[in-house]
């Protein structure tokens, strides 16, 4: 795609991330393919799905809580979370040290495959 109208489909593409992400409570899987298409570097593109996910997080407590929905209980559950996210998190920086960046895009790329044919899946069971 050229530079010029990767910039003018941007914000349509953030846009319809957001809707997504509202829509399903999901705030990695509508940025990702967005975040692969820009080529980033591994340790650039870690970080910005890791910003996404924070922001998105964040603006979603600040709803419940609007909404009466996060409770003292729910937070306590939300906080624990941040356990295994931060180990895998920091176990994902050992193995991505040690690929090369179109090996790390292949692999995150069959990765979402494997999410979209499990949810997928998953639907068809239900």
């Amino acid at each position: 795609m050229p530079p010029s109208l990767a910039r003018t489909l941007a914000p349509l593409a953030g846009f319809v991330t957001g809707v997504i992400n509202g829509m399903t409570g999901s705030q990695v899987m509508p940025v990702l393919p967005f975040l692969l298409a820009l080529r980033l570097d591994p340790r650039r593109f870690i970080q910005t799905i890791n910003i996404s996910f924070s922001l998105s997080s964040i603006v979603m407590a600040l709803g419940l809580s609007t909404l009466g929905l996060m409770t003292l209980e729910t937070l306590w559950i939300s906080l624990a979370g941040l356990i295994p996210v931060y180990l895998g998190t920091r176990i994902g920086g050992l193995v991505r040290q040690r690929m090369n960046a179109e090996t790390f895009r292949t692999v995150i790329l069959l990765m979402l495959i494997v999410f979209g044919v499990v949810l997928v899946g998953k639907s068809t069971l239900l």
